[in-house]
């Protein structure tokens, strides 16, 4: 084995270090996840039927919007009941209008136990489970006065979460990331590093063998740890060959239209 080849082994090894140790810390993270579709059903019926009534289990209503919130752990570390036991319960809130009712579409871990409940009192709904794995969550229906899904909001502190991530519809992949297609990517990255890695040490071999350790040299150096770097990110954000968080499987009624 010549110079070259070696040198870039060397850079190689040397780049994954940090994306090894990124990865690792990745897998020790809480990531809740939440998303909202909704359709209105009634609108202001009132200006345009003075004699018509709406009601929903005897309460009158003027508007009347159905929505849907997908709620998933997308990290891998697990969300159990602990962990929403906290003075701000984890809820769902109407920022304009009133919520009705609500309801546990659809979960992908019946023993997670995830349930809801209306809290009358302060008008919210009340979101509970015992514990989510990766991917493990519920499609919940929730019923309100408000139009739009911007009218309602997932709210609540989760320990050793920073904020509760709230996507569009449209941001979530419809299909879910394979096992085949996670190590697809992942050999992928980790070819694509080690290419650069040959190539960068090729194009200043003549640097490297003629001149003493300067910044040519650092510059090779830092260069191949970036682009560890990017192939950590690509692994483990799944953006190599998959732009979008996947939909887990078993939450597929948050897309469905009744």
């Amino acid at each position: 084995m010549n110079n070259e080849w070696v040198i870039a082994i060397i850079f190689f090894v040397i780049g994954l270090i940090p994306t090894y140790y990124f990865y690792r810390k990745s897998l020790r993270i809480k990531e809740p996840i939440y998303s909202i579709g909704s359709r209105n059903v009634i609108s202001d019926y009132s200006s345009k039927y003075k004699n018509l009534t709406v009601s929903y289990k005897n309460e009158k209503v003027e508007n009347f919007t159905v929505s849907r919130v997908l709620f998933f752990n997308h990290g891998a570390m697990t969300l159990d009941r602990n962990d929403i036991a906290t003075r701000n319960q984890l809820r769902i809130i109407a920022k304009s209008g009133n919520i009705l009712d609500a309801t546990v579409l659809q979960v992908n871990n019946p023993s997670s136990d995830f349930k809801v409940s209306l809290d009358r009192a302060n008008g919210s709904i009340i979101v509970e489970f015992d514990y989510l794995n990766q991917d493990h969550g519920a499609v919940i229906e929730v019923i309100h006065t408000g139009l739009a899904s911007k009218d309602i909001e997932l709210v609540g502190d989760i320990k050793q979460v920073k904020s509760l991530k709230r996507l569009l519809p449209m941001s979530l992949g419809i299909v879910p990331t394979s096992r085949w297609r996670r190590l697809v990517n992942i050999a992928g990255t980790l070819s694509m590093a080690l290419i650069l890695g040959i190539y960068l040490v090729s194009f200043f071999q003549e640097w490297i063998s003629a001149t003493a350790f300067g910044p040519q040299h650092l510059f090779l150096i830092v260069g191949s740890l970036l682009f560890s770097w990017m192939s950590w990110h690509a692994i483990v954000t799944r953006d190599y060959l998959n732009l979008k968080p996947a939909l887990p499987r078993g939450l597929e009624r948050f897309f469905e239209k009744d």
